[in-house]
């Protein structure tokens, strides 16, 4: 828990503040497990008393030696927001959507990436609670199985990526598609 000291100029003068949210628990993020955009970060806050809580999210992409905030999406439905959280002893559960391609780019894939959240009461954060070490993978793959070279055949193909990925992709598809045919 968090010590805030008071002022340290009174020698003798030493406050204790600990944050009513008691604890926080991220409760999806598998270790080792590769994921792709958006990541849905589900964690669960407990306090004694009812309690407004805020969360900081924070990503990195070296295995924990440095740290950035992450970007909510907040047009996601599943998004909880990062303040306003009802915390209380039943242990509720929240849900932060990290927008992955915004802070990490379209083409990220890595095996390095852990994140971490801290709640506040509005007056003190709690202790950082940490994932393991998990991956991130954006660069879509795209099989062409028919039609097999030397021959001519109608197929139909449905490739579905987020909106950065659309133009290369459709470009690979077309070279590909090219080269199965000639």
């Amino acid at each position: 828990m968090p010590i805030t000291y008071g002022d340290i100029s009174l020698s003798r003068l030493r406050e204790f503040a600990t944050s009513a949210v008691k604890s926080i628990e991220i409760v999806n993020i598998d270790a080792g497990a590769t994921y792709s955009a958006p990541l849905l970060i589900n964690y669960i806050l407990e306090s004694d008393a009812g309690t407004s809580a805020t969360v900081d999210v924070e990503y990195s992409t070296n295995s924990g030696g440095s740290y950035s905030d992450a970007t909510p999406l907040t047009s996601h439905a599943s998004h909880s927001g990062v303040s306003g959280l009802a915390a209380d002893a039943d242990q509720e559960q929240f849900t932060f959507v990290w927008d992955v391609e915004t802070d990490l780019g379209a083409s990220y894939s890595a095996s390095t990436v852990k994140v971490r959240l801290r709640a506040s009461d509005g007056s003190v954060f709690t202790s950082y609670i940490e994932s393991s070490l998990f991956g991130i993978n954006l660069i879509p793959e795209v099989t062409i199985t028919s039609p097999s070279a030397n021959s001519i055949e109608a197929i139909s193909i449905r490739v579905i990526l987020p909106r950065s990925k659309r133009i290369s992709a459709t470009l690979l598809l077309m070279r590909e598609l090219l080269r199965a045919i000639t």
